[in-house]
Order: C-alpha cells, then sequence, then structure tokens
C-alpha cells in the first residue's frame, strides 16, 4: 500500500452518499479509515455512519448529533457542514419515500484494541 496516495474527505462522503442509495436491503457498506493518516476524513466517516444509523432513531435527532459531536482540534467547520450536508441530502430523499420503504441502517465500528491509531473497519447494514 503506498501512502503517496490520500483519499480526501468530500470525495469519500460523496461516494458513501452515493452507495447509500444504490444499496438495497439486506446490502452491506463497509468502509476502513485510517485516524493516522487522516484524521479529518475518519472523523468525518464516523459522524456521517453514525448519522445514517440515527435517521431511524426515536432516541436521539440525526441533526442535533451531528452539530453537537465532539471533533479533533484537525476538523474544521467546513468538514462538520459538508457531513450535514450529505446526509440532507439522504434525509430529504427518505422523507420523500412512503413510510414503508424508508430505509433504515445498523451501524458497526470493528477496531483493534490495545492498538492507538489502528485502521477501524465500519460497517453498515441497510435492514430496511
Amino acid at each position: 500500500s503506498s501512502k503517496e496516495y490520500l483519499t480526501q474527505t468530500s470525495s469519500t462522503l460523496r461516494s458513501l452518499q452515493q452507495a447509500v442509495r444504490v444499496l438495497r436491503r439486506g446490502g452491506l457498506l463497509s468502509v476502513m479509515t485510517y485516524p493516522r493518516s487522516n484524521r479529518q476524513e475518519d472523523w468525518a466517516v464516523h459522524v456521517f455512519l453514525e448519522g445514517l444509523a440515527l435517521f431511524s432513531s426515536v432516541q436521539q435527532d440525526w441533526q442535533e448529533f451531528v452539530t453537537t459531536v465532539e471533533c479533533p482540534a484537525s476538523v474544521d467547520d467546513d468538514t462538520r457542514e459538508l457531513v450535514r450536508s450529505v446526509l440532507m441530502d439522504l434525509w430529504q430523499e427518505r422523507c420523500e419515500m412512503p413510510r414503508q420503504q424508508r430505509f433504515t441502517w445498523r451501524v458497526h465500528e470493528h477496531k483493534k484494541l490495545g492498538w492507538t491509531d489502528a485502521p477501524i473497519l465500519l460497517t453498515a447494514v441497510r435492514i430496511k
């Protein structure tokens, strides 16, 4: 693996947005993040996927979560706004669907314990 090529947060989020649109019920989305290489992108992917999971939550509002979740110093307001904007597009599409067709996601984080800044695998399953 070459470290001279790094993904960009904005293109990663747009790619995830497109993946969410095409996956059907039972579909699995998996994303590997590398906190050591790009903390901003790692944060954005985590918040995007957790926000997606909160679309169907009665416990917590996804918009409040995105607005208030803590972020590392390396993450700027533009990144938070980008995550919010991408999620808002999906939220509006979801709201226009008939209730029984609205997508619901379950998100999990898989990481090696005892290793600071280990790569993290995030999985999201569309359950509805």
